[in-house]
């Protein structure tokens, strides 16, 4: 194996008899040998940079520490007699006015040469910040191999393994690797590999951003930040992740097929002697909006009993879905939300139409209104007697019978009420022990009652007569004493009792406040709603009157007919559907219909056209509390819990026959934005407080 003799001598020649510190000295580096120790190499001397320059230099090589006759220039070639035989070569300097000064290089053994010499390869990425590795094939004979990386071909200190990580100082410069190989008996080699420019970092790179409306048919474009040093761009958009074919400038304009996507802009930025760098932006949800809305249409005919059906039209787009709103005389029917409608005795005298809402995913929502039918015809309903039965002048036996109606006569029914409940030839077929308070005005403007009647069913057949009906003066019977209350519930004024055993006369119903009592036993957890007005103006709870049956036994009492849902509500809530306004509590919307807070409360103020932004706590000031069963699209489901514990939305009509679920326009933090989504009643059961949801009308 090739060795290094550490042999340094310095001899000091005085040119002249001067004290030594008067005299200054040479920079003399230790000069050191290239090249490889066998014979008939070259070898040459590297004498490094003495100075101040100029100074004169010259060499002189030894095998082992015997000069070497006439071998006084900067490179010896290796003879025979140099064979195991460790060379130096000394160097020395002189210049006038300073000390001569002698250096003397590391020894290098002659040896033989390596039969088989692999020049280093270098693998990686040559960037500032990866890591290069150098990589030798096998000599031969076998070797031992060591590393030096170098820059710009001048060794790198400490750069001695077989990989090197590329730092700032190499950026734009050549980086090579040498690979130093020694064994036994051999002279030691050096083979240096070639060289590898390294790409520059850039000092500041940014992610892109997208502005724009994220709607089909607008253009969406690329905003960049800063980048150091500039780079020239380019630009590529994606579709789910995927990149669209021909989407390379700086904008893009949204198209059909990126309805539902998510849109992404990656670019990349490129410049002289640096290495390409690719960001990409956040991505955006894109919403579709259906170029084709074809008015629906109703098949079938308008007449009482019979089944329209609504037919939506092609609207063009894959995997749409409807959804169904029946309208009689332009009013929301509460609960009639299928593709078909059933005639009812009230529709008679209304026209029929039905809202058609399409669906699809990625697409915003549309909703078009059909043409409205003609107006139901009122039908001619009939009843045939089945036995012999008086003929009343109002709807109970305490009015003036006038003859009788005789078995087996066809009878033309006008309307119906609700009267004295009697027993009579289907009372078996009636719960309640047999009693039926339904009566039927005839045409000759007297009075039947049901329970005689042959009509093919126990319910109305007629509408509903438009004027009061006469209570039965006997139809309630007090069974424990009981509050005699203002209104129908137990928070109004109570003016004494009613006491056990007294009869009172029944004008109309009400459900109030639910309460429990004499007959709590015959009701689902003994909670009665149902309250009675009497003929002396005040309420008495049903739960403690028998009046044979659970069931209302008068007609409900006259109050105003809920408000029709609001058009200005309508207009005002859809224009934050429509522009999705995002959720925010500490932000405020502004457009034509006033400026208000981002949030549920905000948006149901802003659809009601108030002044200012409430809050879930301060909105019961402009509504107030109705039952389920009164709820009508355009009234509210409200949770007025303060804070982040309430929320609010507005009702906009039941989705199925069993009132279990409903469409609700909200703006919700969970989504982000405000939007339209079916709820179950009263609200999400994983919501915190979602039993504390009660319906709410506008004052």
């Amino acid at each position: 194996m090739a060795t290094l003799t550490s042999v340094v001598m310095l001899l000091t020649v005085f040119a002249q008899a001067v004290p030594a510190s008067a005299v200054p000295s040479l920079v003399a580096p230790t000069p050191t040998i290239t090249g490889t120790a066998a014979v008939g190499q070259l070898l040459k001397a590297n004498s490094g940079a003495w100075g101040p320059s100029p100074v004169t230099l010259k060499y002189q090589w030894y095998r082992s520490s015997a000069a070497i006759a006439k071998a006084t220039g900067s490179s010896y070639k290796v003879t025979k007699a140099d064979t195991g035989r460790s060379l130096t070569v000394r160097v020395t300097g002189t210049k006038a006015k300073f000390k001569s000064v002698t250096r003397v290089s590391l020894g290098a053994t002659v040896g033989s040469v390596f039969l088989t010499t692999r020049t280093p390869t270098i693998s990686g990425t040559p960037t500032v910040g990866s890591a290069l590795t150098a990589t030798s094939l096998s000599w031969s004979p076998a070797a031992g191999l060591r590393y030096q990386w170098n820059r710009r071909g001048v060794p790198i200190p400490g750069a001695t393994r077989s990989s090197y990580a590329l730092g700032s100082a190499d950026g734009g410069t050549l980086i090579s690797v040498t690979t130093i190989a020694s064994a036994k008996g051999r002279a030691t080699t050096t083979r240096t590999s070639g060289s590898m420019t390294v790409a520059k970092k850039f000092a500041r790179t940014s992610a892109p951003t997208i502005s724009g409306t994220a709607r089909v048919g607008s253009t969406l474009a690329a905003k960049l930040a800063t980048w150091s040093p500039a780079p020239r761009f380019s630009y590529q958009w994606l579709r789910n992740g995927t990149a669209i074919a021909g989407a390379t400038a700086s904008t893009y304009t949204l198209v059909a097929a990126d309805a539902g996507a998510v849109l992404t802009i990656r670019v990349t930025g490129r410049a002289a002697g640096y290495t390409p760098v690719s960001r990409s932006s956040a991505g955006i949800g894109v919403v579709g909006e259906f170029t084709r809305t074809p008015t629906p249409t109703i098949s079938g005919s308008a007449t009482y009993g019979s089944t329209l059906t609504a037919n939506p039209g092609t609207w063009g787009v894959p995997g749409v879905h409807f959804s169904y709103q029946w309208r009689s005389n332009g009013i929301v029917v509460g609960g009639a939300t299928a593709i078909t409608y059933h005639v009812s005795a009230s529709d008679i005298g209304h026209t029929i139409s039905v809202d058609v809402t399409a669906a699809a995913p990625g697409y915003q929502s549309r909703a078009v209104t059909s043409s409205r039918t003609p107006a139901v015809p009122t039908p001619p309903v009939t009843g045939t007697t089945a036995t012999r039965t008086q003929r009343m002048s109002r709807s109970t036996l305490n009015s003036n019978q006038n003859g009788w109606y005789e078995q087996g006569r066809v009878l033309t029914l006008v309307c119906y009420q609700r009267g004295q409940s009697v027993k009579g030839y289907f009372s078996s077929s009636f719960p309640n022990g047999g009693w039926d308070n339904l009566w039927y005005r005839v045409n000759d403007g007297m009075y039947v009652a049901d329970v005689d009647l042959e009509t093919g069913t126990l319910d109305p057949v007629t509408p509903a007569c438009p004027d009061q009906p006469v209570a039965d003066t006997t139809n309630a019977t007090v069974k424990v004493t009981t509050q005699r209350m203002s209104d129908a519930t137990l928070n109004s004024s109570q003016s004494g009792t009613y006491g056990a055993g007294a009869r009172l006369t029944l004008v109309c119903y009400r459900r109030g406040q639910s309460v429990q009592g004499y007959f709590s036993g015959s009701f689902p957890g003994g909670w009665d709603n149902l309250w009675y007005k009497v003929s002396d103006g005040f309420w008495v709870a049903d739960v403690d009157i028998e009046t044979g049956s659970n069931d209302p036994v008068t007609p409900a009492c006259s109050t105003p007919a809920p408000p029709p849902i609001s058009g200005d509500l309508v207009t005002r809530a859809r224009s934050w559907l429509d522009a999705r306004v995002p959720y925010n509590q500490g932000k405020y919307y502004t457009n034509q219909y006033g400026t208000y807070r981002q949030d549920c409360s905000g948006f149901v103020s802003m659809a009601l056209g108030l002044s200012s932004s409430y809050v879930t706590g301060t909105l019961p000031q402009v509504m107030h509390p109705i039952s389920k069963d009164e709820l009508q699209p355009g009234d509210f489901m409200l949770n007025s819990a303060a804070g982040n514990n309430g929320h609010v939305a507005i009702f906009m009509g039941w989705t199925d026959a069993g009132h279990t679920h409903y469409r609700s326009w909200e703006e919700n933090g969970a989504v982000g934005y405000a939007f339209e989504q079916v709820v179950p009643y009263p609200y999400w059961p994983s919501w915190a407080g979602s039993a504390n949801y009660r319906p709410y009308r506008r004052n």
